[in-house]
């Protein structure tokens, strides 16, 4: 990919060779075992708020928050992609959304609220929708158990639902961050909650990365933190700007995000700065929010 996108990029979605490039209008484009799989599509025409790839599959979730619509589905990575309808048809069927499904997918949902945090949990996969429930579902869309959104001690109703982050599978628990600097801890078997726990954070959550058991968060205006594992103490790390993408190797941590790339190894921070913002790692290199792949600028 020596040429740059023709489309803003917000997020990539990545297992093994696959990686599915998001953009911010709904723009999906694969790259697999390295190659470009052309053409650039809309399945549908919302914007792409999380996904995940699954048995060959990249199950993602479409939002349009003006037409109070949200949609699930599945599409084969293998298939033919094509554009879907134009938002003009969406509009004019809002009512009957259910008629109105994303192109080439093998499976659709339409949703009762927004869909939050979809993960992977082997075959299967995780999400929360607002304001409702926890699921677990497999991969061809049939219910595995749902659960009550599990709610911070002393929850107050009239402050609205709380919104989920990250949901995580580690050792048969189920870890969903929140928000709120708030974990719920419940069991993979069957969702039923084992404890709530109250991270010692100086912001809110933006996101939270997952890697050989540890937890790697990046806070909403700036600057990290690191959890070992969910009842350690996090440990906070100053960077020059918020956090986009990270992930962890045998010994480090690496990210890249507003106008800097970073480094973790040995309680030490390393950054370099970029030019532009890097939104998500394609293998070793840095994709940015221009549409460019470059190096990523950490040695």
């Amino acid at each position: 990919m020596n040429e740059p996108l023709p489309f803003t990029p917000i997020r990539v979605y990545s297992e093994d060779s696959i990686n599915v490039i998001v953009g911010t209008l709904g723009e999906v484009l694969r790259v697999i075992d390295g190659e470009i799989h052309y053409p650039i599509v809309r399945p549908f025409p919302t914007s792409i708020t999380s996904g995940v790839i699954i048995n060959g599959h990249w199950i993602a979730t479409w939002v349009d928050h003006e037409l109070q619509i949200a949609k699930m589905a599945s599409l084969c990575l293998t298939d033919e992609w094509n554009d879907g309808p134009k938002r003009s048809i969406l509009r004019k069927e809002s009512q009957y959304s259910n008629s109105v499904e994303p192109t080439n997918c093998k499976w659709s949902q339409t949703l009762n609220s927004e869909p939050m945090a979809l993960s992977r949990s082997e075959n299967d996969f995780l999400f929360g929708i607002l304001g409702r429930g926890i699921y677990k579902m497999n991969s061809e869309s049939e219910e595995i158990w749902r659960i009550p959104i599990p709610n911070k001690p002393g929850y107050n109703s009239t402050k609205g639902p709380e919104k989920i982050i990250s949901i995580f599978e580690n050792n048969n628990e189920i870890h969903i961050f929140f928000e709120n600097n708030w974990i719920a801890v419940v069991k993979a078997e069957d969702g039923s909650l084992i404890r709530s726990l109250k991270l010692n954070l100086s912001e809110k959550i933006q996101a939270v990365f997952e890697g050989n058991n540890e937890y790697f968060i990046s806070l909403k205006t700036g600057n990290i933190a690191i959890l070992e594992n969910i009842y350690s103490e996090p440990q906070h790390y100053s960077t020059p700007g918020p956090v986009l993408a990270a992930k962890r190797d045998d010994k480090s941590w690496i990210w890249t995000g507003w106008r800097h790339d970073g480094k973790l190894a040995n309680n030490i921070v390393k950054c370099a700065n970029r030019t532009d913002i890097g939104v998500a790692f394609i293998g070793d290199r840095v994709l940015s929010n221009d549409g460019q792949i470059s190096k990523y600028q950490i040695s």
